[in-house]
């Protein structure tokens, strides 16, 4: 047996490790993104000449992380349960 093959954590034969991977890092990714929405719309709001591109990306990435997260989280409840 390849040492690789043994040490590698996600096995390309098992679907359900593959997708506890992939909801780990769709949460992660979807709570950063979340963060970093908030920061761009925070910024874009205290501007004294507040532009409309700041506002509509934070909200944008709020939404999508807050999304992203959620689905992450649903996929690795789904797959604790298995």
């Amino acid at each position: 047996m390849n040492p690789l093959e043994r040490r590698s954590p996600i096995r390309l034969g098992t679907r359900g490790r593959v997708m506890e991977e992939l909801s780990r890092i769709l949460t992660a990714a979807g709570a950063s993104v979340f963060g970093v929405g908030i920061t761009i719309y925070g910024i874009g709001t205290s501007i004294f000449e507040a532009g409309g591109f700041e506002e509509t990306v934070g909200l944008t990435l709020t939404a999508i992380g807050a999304v992203a997260t959620l689905i992450g989280l649903i996929l690795f409840r789904q797959t604790a349960e298995d």
